[in-house]
């Protein structure tokens, strides 16, 4: 569906496309694969980052066609610095309440910064 299937490679460019929460959770899952964490709670988080930030992108994008690239540029922003994930958490929460942008990324808020920062770069290095 979203993976390129003669290399099994996940193509960035490639709209990321959904009707419903079912579809983006079946493209989460291929993006991250098998559960490999010892911690269901880390993979779960996982999957809420790259939620997140999936519908973040769709919200500010006017919910037009978005792709991984997106989602990467924002991943590596966040990383770059503490004021950068500040800046960040302060948009996704400009969001209304119940924007599933903004109910994800408040699933990932009890992580401490060391977790936090080890399933952004998970789920960065699953995306690249």
């Amino acid at each position: 569906m979203f993976l390129n299937n003669k290399q099994n490679k996940i193509e960035l460019n490639k709209p990321v496309s959904f009707k419903n929460e079912l579809d983006l959770n079946i493209f989460a899952k291929q993006i991250l694969g098998d559960k490999e964490d010892k911690e269901l709670r880390l993979y779960v988080a996982k999957e809420s980052l790259l939620r997140a930030l999936i519908y973040y992108v769709h919200a500010t994008n006017n919910n037009s066609n978005i792709t991984l690239n997106e989602v990467l540029s924002i991943i590596e922003e966040i990383k770059k610095s503490e004021e950068n994930k500040e800046n960040f958490d302060h948009k996704i929460n400009s969001l209304p309440v119940d924007h599933p942008a903004r109910i994800y990324w408040r699933e990932i808020s009890s992580l401490s910064s060391e977790e936090f920062m080890k399933v952004l770069n998970d789920v960065k290095d699953k995306i690249e």
